[in-house]
């Protein structure tokens, strides 16, 4: 194959495989974001300090694979963004994933590749892991495992349509307002400085509860044998065919 395409992340020991090769890379801004996600099933029989302390156990194996460029971070809504936590946000959001409960009730852990993951299940046997034949955003809200892992595309601002897709897939929740009422308010602010403290109310309410645990922000890779230049778009998650350059 002569193209390695945005869907497949990049590890860090692949880039240098690859760049020894004089294979070329072109890498987005970080505008991808990976996270622990906990279903709604999760959070009703789980406290916040028990996701925590899951999610610190699941990032544990996680930066064992470091992917390619990417950098720690404590939030879904990068700085590029609207709705991004302020400095007061960050600092508690730093205590909260230090405050750590062992889990009282079995969870399951969705994952593509079970062997990878054996450590951590006899490391915590309330655990137990289970083979994802897709991403468990794919799957619908019963039959999704308690705890999976989701890369998800974060380049946007009070842009409606990326909120509402955030907010129906259960990345940013409430405890007062149903996904429909979220929605419903957003709309009804015709101010824009006050939909974007809407979004970070909703961001940090998300996070705090720990719905989901972000753990790297990261671009997209596009990689190219020597001779391909994959010059995309620094803001799109996508591989475009028609922007390869054949020398």
């Amino acid at each position: 194959f002569d193209i390695i395409s945005s869907t497949l992340p990049i590890t860090e020991s692949t880039a240098k495989f690859l760049s020894e090769n004089k294979w070329n890379i072109f890498g987005t801004f970080p505008i991808s974001v990976g996270m622990i996600v906990f279903s709604k099933n999760a959070v009703k029989k789980t406290s916040p300090e028990e996701r925590f302390y899951v999610s610190n156990l699941v990032k544990q194996v996680l930066s064992k694979s470091k992917i390619y460029k990417s950098n720690e971070t404590l939030e879904f809504i990068q700085f590029f963004g609207e709705g991004y936590l302020d400095d007061h946000q960050k600092v508690e959001m730093i205590k909260l994933r230090e405050s750590f409960k062992k889990l009282s009730t079995p969870l399951t852990l969705g994952v593509t590749n079970p062997d990878k993951w054996k450590g951590l299940a006899e490391q915590e046997k309330k655990i137990s892991i289970v083979k994802l034949n897709k991403s468990g955003a794919s799957y619908l809200e019963n039959e999704r495992p308690d705890i999976f892992m989701l890369t998800n595309d974060v380049s946007f601002d009070t842009s409606f349509s990326m909120f509402s897709f955030a907010v129906r897939t259960g990345l940013l929740r409430s405890d007062q307002l149903s996904s429909e009422d979220i929605i419903e308010k957003f709309i009804e602010y015709p101010d824009r400085s006050e939909r974007i403290k809407f979004i970070n109310k909703i961001h940090y309410e998300s996070l705090k509860n720990c719905i989901i645990y972000p753990v790297w922000s990261m671009p997209y890779f596009t990689a190219s044998k020597e001779g391909i230049l994959a010059k995309q778009s620094k803001y799109n998650s996508r591989t475009l065919a028609w922007k390869l350059n054949f020398n």
